[in-house]
C-alpha cells in the first residue's frame, strides 16, 4: 500500500499523459494527482477505479504494482531464502553431528543442540521447502508456462508427494537390511546420519515441515 505512489506515477507514464491530463481525466486538479505521485495523500476506492479505467489497467496493479514486477522480486527472494536455508542447515546439521560426538564422549545431552534438532531444523525445513517451491514457481513464469495455476499446483505438489514416497521406501528398505545396492544402502545411510535423525517421528516431521513450507508458497499471494 506504500507503494500507490510509484504505482500511479508507472501506470502514468506508461499510457503517456502528463499530470495536468490525467489530472482532466479525473476532473481534479494537476496538484492533486502530484499529491498522489508524492504520497502526499491517497487516492479513495472510487478514484482508484477511475484511474484503473482510464490508465487501462486494474486496481490492484495500482494497490500492489505491476505482476511481472512482483514475480520477479518474489523469484530473487525466493532465491536468496533457499541459499540461505540451505547454508542454515548444513551449519545445522554440523553442529547436531558434533553434538552427537560429544555426547559419546561427555554423556551430557546438550540443550542447544535438542533446540535445534526439535525446532531449529523443522523451521529451516519449511524454509527450504517455501523457498524450493517459489523456485519452482517463478522458474514456470519465467518460461511463460501456459499452464492453469490450479494444474502447476497440483503437479509440484505430485512431485513433493512423489519424492516424500520415494525417500519413505527407501528408508524402510535400509532399515529392514534389504537395500538391493550397497552403495544405495550406504548413501541412505549416510543421508540418515547425516540429517540427525534418529527416529521416525522426527524423520515425519522434517517431511512435515517441508510440506508446509510448500503449501504456504503455493497458496501466498
Amino acid at each position: 500500500m506504500s507503494k500507490i505512489s510509484q504505482n500511479i506515477k508507472r501506470q502514468r507514464i506508461q499510457k503517456g499523459l502528463s499530470q495536468e491530463e490525467l489530472a482532466q481525466k479525473l476532473f481534479v486538479t494537476r496538484q492533486t494527482v502530484s499529491n498522489y505521485e508524492t504520497g502526499k495523500s491517497n487516492p479513495d476506492l472510487d478514484t482508484l477505479t477511475k484511474l484503473s479505467e482510464i490508465l487501462e489497467t486494474d486496481v490492484e496493479t495500482l494497490l500492489y504494482g505491476d505482476t511481472a514486477c512482483r514475480e520477479k522480486k518474489k523469484f530473487r527472494r525466493d532465491c536468496g531464502l533457499l541459499a540461505l536455508a540451505a547454508v542454515l542447515l548444513a551449519g545445522v546439521i554440523f553442529a547436531l553431528q558434533h553434538a552427537r560426538t560429544m555426547q559419546g564422549i561427555t554423556f551430557e545431552i546438550s540443550i542447544a543442540a535438542v533446540c535445534l534438532s526439535c525446532i531449529g531444523m523443522p523451521l529451516l525445513l519449511a524454509l527450504f521447502g517455501f523457498s524450493g517451491t517459489g523456485l519452482i514457481l517463478g522458474l514456470a513464469v519465467r518460461r511463460k508456462a501456459q499452464l492453469p495455476r490450479r494444474v502447476l499446483i497440483r503437479r509440484i505438489l505430485a512431485a513433493v508427494l512423489l519424492a516424500f514416497l520415494l525417500w519413505s521406501a527407501l528408508f524402510l528398505l535400509w532399515l529392514s537390511g534389504h537395500l538391493p545396492f550397497s552403495w544405495l544402502s550406504a548413501a541412505v545411510g549416510r543421508i540418515y546420519f547425516l540429517t540427525s535423525i534418529s527416529t521416525a517421528v522426527k524423520y515425519l516431521v522434517g517431511a512435515a515441515a517441508v510440506a508446509a513450507g510448500c503449501l504456504w508458497r503455493l497458496t501466498e499471494k
